[in-house]
């Protein structure tokens, strides 16, 4: 019980210390303290083998899911540029039948 405890206090404030490190790592790709702590915490109990690649598999996963994130925001302000684009061509049109 007393272990629960200290792993609850662990995960709480690798929450609150890591938040901002969140945004951070969307950008930059790495890891931040809360990945860290999930990796530990998947890990206990296992072997040394079984660890690494328990811990690839999850930094791969990671990888993928912030590489589309970050494509899906690319995305939407290439999107956002192309249809303010439109909109001023728009008006440039209207201005030249005048």
């Amino acid at each position: 019980m007393k272990q629960a405890k200290w792993l609850t206090a662990l995960v709480v404030a690798a929450t609150l210390a890591g938040g901002p490190a969140v945004y951070a790592a969307q950008s930059t790709m790495k890891d931040t303290p809360i990945d860290a702590v999930g990796d530990w915490i998947s890990t206990l109990g296992k072997k040394s083998t079984e660890k690494d690649a328990l811990i690839a598999q999850r930094k791969a996963a990671r990888m993928a899911k912030r590489t589309q994130r970050a494509a899906a925001h690319q995305a939407k302000a290439v999107g956002n540029q192309m249809n303010q684009a439109g909109k001023h061509m728009k008006k440039s049109a209207q201005g030249l039948a005048n």
